[in-house]
């Protein structure tokens, strides 16, 4: 992963957004959430190729379980505020994401001091990146609100919405494209 404070190029934190965002979808679709989405679980194979890792926490669809606030697992600071309560859904997935990718624009944590993370989670949103990149468009914010929201159902549908969303505003035509590594070997 990048150095934790600084701030990762544009078109990096794009192809980077959309690899994590396609293989959260391909594991929610199967019924698996990850609980730990952050920069540290995201590695970087070279700099075009990211890796999704430990996945000690993952688990299959809770709502199947009928023990609530059982899951309360996870990296606190990349919590969504419903995981934190002991609720974690796929759209957990997606905020954990938001707020690395938050990260990786600005070189900061949206909710970084711990009285604050609780209030701010639940009742507000994160500092604009453009306090930190002006040069990014206005919608950029936009669409890290959304996939920050603190109701879930008021997220993006799916984590790759997300990705596809913040493609789009970050000025690419067409999402980026996921490249195989030299290991898979599908036609």
């Amino acid at each position: 992963s990048h150095t934790a404070g600084r701030k990762v190029p544009l078109p990096l934190v794009r192809l980077y957004t959309w690899q994590i965002a396609h293989a959260l979808f391909t594991f929610h679709r199967r019924g698996l959430i990850h609980r730990d989405i952050k920069p540290g679980n995201i590695l970087l194979l070279s700099e075009h190729h990211t890796l999704l890792a430990d996945f000690g926490l993952a688990m299959y669809d809770p709502s199947l379980s009928d023990v609530p606030g059982l899951h309360k697992s996870g990296t606190a600071a990349y919590m969504a505020p419903e995981q934190v309560q002991g609720y974690p859904c796929f759209a957990s997935d997606q905020y954990s994401l938001a707020l690395s990718v938050y990260e990786w624009l600005t070189g900061h944590r949206p909710f970084s001091d711990e009285i604050m993370l609780r209030q701010k989670r639940t009742r507000g949103k994160p500092l604009s990146v453009r306090r930190f990149r002006p040069e990014l468009p206005s919608a950029v914010d936009e669409v890290l609100e959304q996939a920050l929201q603190p109701d879930p159902a008021a997220r993006y549908a799916t984590v790759l919405d997300f990705a596809r969303d913040f493609a789009k505003v970050t000025r690419v035509a067409h999402p980026p494209r996921v490249n195989r590594l030299p290991y898979d070997r599908r036609n």
